[in-house]
């Protein structure tokens, strides 16, 4: 081996290890508690943040405004570090009465985009998913997309509109399959399958008959 070879040594964790020891219930609250109050002030700095932006607006008015942002083509000297559009987001955020309630700060993710989804539920329903812990710190932005459009008003409109939309597929592959066009063994000519056509009149007729009962 060379001695001028220096031999790497193990890299040491920086985590504290150690064997498991008795601690006090009461302290293990006190760190529960103060964990749950840091998670509140993440997303309390968001909510600041926004009304900041809010009252910003208001006393620079709109033209001056647009150019605290970096995307403005001639922003202010030196910019903030975020889009206008993004501003627009916080701002909208910190206006929603249930997102901006300091009691609701320990169930909410402290991500951007996910706050920006649930930002348009509607209120009474974001409300309840709190209260049935369906919104939590965890909460992804599609597990948000999920929630905005499952059990809300807009979901049932959605339904609806799908409804429609298989009720008018259905029509359109029934009309295929009655135009299908074939060709005549005796003669090689194209004909409608007239017979098709008129089997599919009859089961749509059928089919209205009965929502009529």
């Amino acid at each position: 081996m060379d001695m001028n070879t220096q031999i790497a040594k193990p890299r040491t964790s920086t985590r504290t290890t150690s064997a498991r020891r008795d601690v006090p219930e009461a302290q293990l609250q006190e760190w529960a508690r103060r964990g749950t109050e840091k998670w509140r002030e993440t997303v309390a700095t968001i909510i600041a943040f926004g009304q900041f932006l809010i009252e910003a607006k208001a006393a620079a008015g709109h033209g001056n405004f647009s150019r605290l942002f970096k995307d403005h083509a001639k922003p202010v000297d030196p910019p903030m570090p975020i889009t206008q559009r993004t501003a627009e987001k916080l701002m909208s955020i910190a206006e929603n009465p249930v997102l901006s309630n300091p009691a609701n700060w320990s169930n909410l993710s402290n991500a951007l985009s996910t706050l920006d989804t649930l930002d348009h539920l509607p209120q009474e329903d974001l409300q309840r998913m709190i209260g049935e812990g369906k919104i939590s710190p965890e909460l992804t932005q599609d597990e948000a997309h999920m929630l905005l459009y499952c059990g809300t008003v807009k979901a049932q409109a959605a339904q609806a509109a799908l409804a429609k939309v298989k009720a008018y597929q259905k029509k359109l592959a029934r009309r295929a399959v009655a135009e299908c066009l074939c060709q005549c063994v005796r003669c090689g000519s194209v004909h409608s399958d007239q017979r098709l056509l008129s089997q599919t009149q009859q089961g749509s007729s059928h089919e209205n008959d009965g929502k009529g009962d």
